[in-house]
């Protein structure tokens, strides 16, 4: 799927779409502009038409990002504590949140462990060259349910013995830093990583320059992603019960500039959430609603050594989930303890069941609606009743038709038991 890039506005056609400007505003600017090395928009402020917040909506606009108010965001104070105060200040990053949380464990590829494997949902590999021995490691993790990205930059390698683990087997390094710097081209917005960026003003990925990436062999998965020369840049593959996702660039300035523009954080994000399968807690269930069974925490593939799933009901009844693929039907108004047997409490969920809210609606129900719903119609009879009373000359018409149907039935009858007799008799004299 190729996408063509669109031509974005001119600043002063959004000003005037926004209504902050008229034309007679914009081409005093634009002459002023001329004469000046001032920018159109400083211009626009100095002559007193528009603020510094209007510039600055109509400039994310014009390249496609969503505008932000800090002024207006409400920041969880506890979050600022999220990073270190060094590490913002190198960075230029302010935490505002922490949901869903994403705790960063760093390991080489010689000190990964099954342990690691079991406690992690998602592993990034950020240009790695991976060993069989990692390889072995890192297949039996997705295949339980993991989520695997990896980052193939120039020092990349996957073993070709278990090739079928991946996408794709990185390739030949394509080098762009003598031409025209690489643009991604084509993106899959039908794909959950890709889906939050498909509405305008959510993201824009042509802005970034790529001056390396790796060309794929034998690739086997669908690919959601790809440069204007129509390489592949990301592709996808599942494995067993777990994904794998391969970015066919690196994470840093090395190769591309695509760190340093807005997009980057929140592709990241959609990328681990996909790999963690994670989706938002719905705000609230009622009774009766049937859900899946909560997946049982500790990360992946350490369930085999632990219990099934229980679900403690309010009334303090016990339902066991046979399998993780189970469901839970919410049968009682409060709350759900759901854990599994033999694993820590941290691990257990707490649903809260309440009652629907239509069954404590009293207005009024019309009669007419309630013999509807009952009888099917409002005047109380059963559906498929004729509202006319069948007149006298129909019934008679009616009655005469089955008399006629009567009598062409006897003669019937009479005329194969003749037929009957007559076979009969000459199979007498032949004998």
């Amino acid at each position: 799927m190729m996408t063509t890039q669109r031509k974005p506005k001119q600043l002063g056609q959004i000003l005037i779409e926004q209504g902050l400007i008229t034309e007679e505003h914009l081409q005093r600017a634009l002459e002023e502009h001329r004469n000046t090395p001032k920018s159109l928009g400083r211009v626009l402020i100095d002559l007193g038409y528009i603020r510094e917040r209007d510039l600055v909506r109509a400039l994310a606009e014009q390249v496609g990002l969503e505008f932000v108010d800090l002024t207006e965001y409400r920041i969880d104070a506890a979050s600022t504590a999220l990073l270190p105060e060094a590490l913002c200040r190198r960075y230029r990053a302010l935490p505002i949140g922490e949901s869903p949380r994403v705790e960063l464990t760093p390991r080489t590829p010689a000190n990964f462990s099954d342990a690691d494997a079991r406690s992690a949902a998602v592993v990034v590999l950020n240009d790695v060259q991976v060993t069989d021995d990692l390889a072995d490691r890192l297949t039996a993790f997705v295949s339980s349910g993991g989520g695997l990205f990896i980052a193939a930059g120039p020092h990349a390698t996957w073993p070709s013995r278990a090739a079928a683990t991946v996408p794709a087997l990185p390739g030949d390094v394509l080098d762009r830093t003598t031409t025209t710097p690489s643009r991604l081209g084509a993106l899959e917005y039908s794909h959950p990583v890709f889906e939050v960026f498909r509405a305008p003003r959510t993201g824009d990925f042509s802005i970034a320059r790529f001056y390396g990436y790796r060309a794929t062999a034998q690739p086997t998965g669908p690919v959601l992603a790809r440069f204007d020369d129509g390489t592949p840049a990301l592709l996808e593959k599942k494995t067993g019960a777990g994904r794998v996702l391969l970015w066919t660039s690196t994470l840093d300035l090395e190769w591309n500039d695509l760190p340093v523009k807005p997009v980057f954080l929140p592709f990241l994000h959609t990328v681990t959430k996909y790999l963690a399968e994670y989706s938002e807690a719905p705000a609230s269930l009622t009774v009766g609603q049937v859900i899946p069974a909560p997946r049982r925490g500790g990360g992946h593939g350490g369930s085999a050594s632990r219990g099934g799933t229980v679900a403690v009901a309010p009334s303090g009844a016990r339902v066991s989930v046979e399998t993780e693929d189970g469901a839970l039907e919410l049968g009682e108004q409060g709350f759900y303890d759901v854990r599994t047997q033999g694993a820590g409490a941290d691990t257990a969920t707490v649903l809260a069941s309440n009652v629907d809210l239509t069954e404590s609606d009293l207005t009024p129900l019309d009669p007419r609606d309630l013999l509807a719903s009952v009888a099917g119609r409002t005047d109380g009879r059963p559906a498929g009743f004729n509202d006319a009373r069948p007149s006298d000359e129909s019934q008679a018409q009616a009655q005469r038709l089955w008399w006629y149907l009567l009598v062409a039935g006897g003669l019937l009858l009479a005329g194969e038991t003749l037929l009957g007799n007559r076979l009969s008799t000459n199979a007498s004299r032949l004998s």
